[in-house]
């Protein structure tokens, strides 16, 4: 009994040096350098921790429905998820807006936010434990700059792209492929309405779709690039003439004011007209009809295509589990 006694003293001065000496001095070391930084360490690592959780729901509701491995790769990274921030009085998550993601990526992932949420409602015990994350009608820039890398171009957004340094264009993006589709609010449908290009492999889709998706970042020839530097890859430039030619235009003050929306938040998966300035409609159908009329000479591709067939499984049964 006295030893047992002796034993556990022991342990308990070790326990307390390490925690006093050690654990509390290094905080309060933290501190004396930087006020704050103790609670803002622990902001950042519950941050994480919720980003990693988010990463590992879409990733693993992708492979379950056995999505096109382009998608797995891309929710994989742990940089292509925001941090989004919880509301305790809507009791949802808020989604941030990550700089350097493009919108027409940002449409793919309200798409996957949809077809969560379809697939949730089938599974009344999932769904009670799902997190609800939602678009705030006025954005809310993420703090987390430092971008992943090696993923397909169009997942960055280009005026973002075109400010990196020449080394940095080449070695963050990966500038050989392409993934999502024009419109990627098309993406994620239920079996019957999925868009048939969705089954092509990572080589035929960025085929059918590179002229129209790197177009703004200037990956077409130098006089692609002069005139996307200009013009379309520029939204800011964009942004800035139209304010020149507003009192030409005019505002229409009957609008409604996005400050004075009955809710501050888009439906679940919804984003208005946020995203809707990518590619343009008419530039995608032109495309379309010219691969369609080349569609004969790509009777190799047809067979690789086939890999995913009708294993792209409708996402409306398929449970969740976040």
């Amino acid at each position: 009994m006295t030893c047992h006694s002796i034993s556990t003293t022991s342990l308990l001065i070790q326990a307390y040096n390490h925690f006093v000496h050690f654990v509390q001095h290094a905080k309060y070391q933290k501190e004396k350098k930087q006020e704050g930084k103790n609670a803002q360490d622990a902001t950042n690592k519950r941050i994480s921790k919720n980003r990693e959780r988010l990463r590992d729901a879409q990733k693993e509701f992708a492979i379950l429905n056995k999505f096109p491995q382009r998608y797995v790769d891309i929710l994989s990274h742990i940089g292509a998820h925001s941090d989004d921030k919880h509301d305790e009085r809507k009791n949802v998550y808020k989604i941030k807006t990550l700089v350097y993601c493009s919108k027409n990526a940002s449409k793919f992932i309200r798409a996957l936010d949809i077809a969560m949420k379809n697939a949730a409602e089938q599974d009344p015990s999932s769904n009670q434990k799902r997190r609800v994350h939602q678009l705030p009608r006025q954005p809310v820039i993420s703090t987390f700059t430092a971008a992943p890398k090696r993923l397909p171009i169009d997942f960055y957004d280009p005026s973002w792209y075109h400010k990196l340094v020449p080394a940095q264009q080449k070695t963050i993006p990966d500038t050989h492929n392409v993934a999502f589709l024009p419109d990627a609010s098309q993406s994620l449908l239920p079996k019957k309405q999925r868009h048939p290009d969705e089954k092509l492999t990572d080589r035929s889709f960025t085929r059918k779709y590179w002229d129209i998706l790197v177009e703004p970042y200037g990956l077409l020839g130098e006089d692609s690039s002069d005139d996307s530097d200009d013009e379309e890859a520029s939204p800011e430039g964009m942004a800035k003439s139209t304010g020149n030619n507003s009192e030409g235009e005019g505002h229409d003050l009957d609008d409604e004011s996005p400050d004075e929306s009955p809710d501050e938040y888009f439906e679940e998966g919804e984003a208005g007209d946020l995203y809707d300035d990518f590619v343009e409609d008419d530039e995608e159908g032109d495309d379309e009809e010219e691969y369609n009329a080349n569609e004969g000479d790509e009777d190799d591709d047809e067979d690789q295509d086939e890999q995913y067939g009708d294993s792209f499984e409708n996402t409306e049964d398929v449970h969740m589990q976040d």
